[in-house]
């Protein structure tokens, strides 16, 4: 058995994170944005919205959102903060965006959703940017391009988005809208990793092992790839139980690798459940009881921690 060097990313990890578009601008984003504006009397950012302030407009359809001194209305919501858009909010332009990708406060319109990422992105909103890249890299509202999906994934990348920073390390290390390049795709890992995304450090973990664009480190390697299984990644729990399983860069330890096994498998990793299956086999049933309390008490430890 050998270390999985990359998932294949665009089939299953894309699917993940394109298989819906994120509202936290109107939730997470917007508390922060309207703190003052929450602190004005109502009737002040009503007049100054009805004289068509694209922040008061963007204020009050926060207040719809979150029920703010008015009754909680998405649609209302959606109406005032397309206004803001069409007054110039670039802010808002990337939440009616969003909104129309989810039918969220208005009927969903796909057709309506790269022109308002467009717009927003091009009115330098770097939480649009990504969005952008979404829209070419799945065809929507737009022709595909990978290179352009790219290019706009590199602007969100820069501005520190590790979501778009582990992007574009996939992308360089599969030669996707570019010329495969995996010392570029190291860096950008890297840069994802040090802000805690597991992914990230499960897959520049095998870059260290494998000696792929940095050099070799098994150590480092083996210290990533734990970080990244306590951090939820599955493919790096299977990739530790392998590691364990064959003795590569740690102490051989079949206990500890079906652990990891039941572990990545109970987070849907087929490969992990036949793995687990297999080396079940080979073990004693003590072993294996040991294994499985151990799995289940990780599991329990993590859901804890999510909550």
């Amino acid at each position: 058995m050998c270390l999985l060097h990359f998932r294949c990313f665009l089939i299953i990890t894309l699917l993940v994170v394109l298989c819906s578009w994120s509202i936290a601008d109107i939730s997470a984003e917007s508390l922060e944005r309207f703190i003052e504006w929450k602190a004005r009397p109502l009737a002040d950012v009503q007049k100054l919205a009805e004289e068509g302030d694209p922040v008061a407009l963007a204020a009050i359809g926060h207040f719809y959102w979150r029920g703010h001194g008015v009754e909680k209305n998405r649609e209302k919501g959606f109406e005032w903060t397309l206004k803001a858009a069409e007054a110039g909010d670039a802010w808002s332009m990337n939440i009616v965006g969003t909104c129309y990708a989810n039918g969220f406060g208005v009927e969903q319109d796909m057709s309506k959703v790269f022109e308002w990422f467009e717009k927003s992105a091009r009115a330098g909103y770097s939480n649009a940017y990504f969005n952008l890249g979404r829209c070419y890299l799945d065809g929507i509202g737009v022709e595909r391009s990978q290179k352009e999906a790219l290019k706009w994934f590199l602007e969100s990348a820069k501005q520190g988005d590790k979501d778009a920073q582990n992007l574009v390390a996939t992308f360089y290390m599969r030669g996707v809208g570019t010329v495969a390049d995996p010392v570029e795709a190291a860096r950008w890992y890297q840069l994802a990793a040090d802000q805690g995304m597991a992914n990230a450090q499960g897959d520049l973990a095998l870059m260290y092992i494998n000696g792929d664009g940095v050099s070799k480190d098994v150590a480092k390697g083996v210290q990533l790839l734990k970080a990244s299984a306590d951090g939820g990644y599955p493919q790096a729990m299977y990739n530790l139980g392998v590691l364990y399983q064959t003795g590569q860069g740690v102490e051989k330890e079949m206990t500890e690798a079906l652990k990891w096994f039941i572990v990545s498998g109970a987070m849907r990793n087929d490969a992990a459940r036949e793995a687990a299956t297999s080396l079940t086999r080979e073990l004693t049933k003590i072993q294996v009881n040991k294994a499985r309390q151990d799995a289940t008490q990780w599991l329990e430890n993590f859901e804890a921690k999510s909550l």
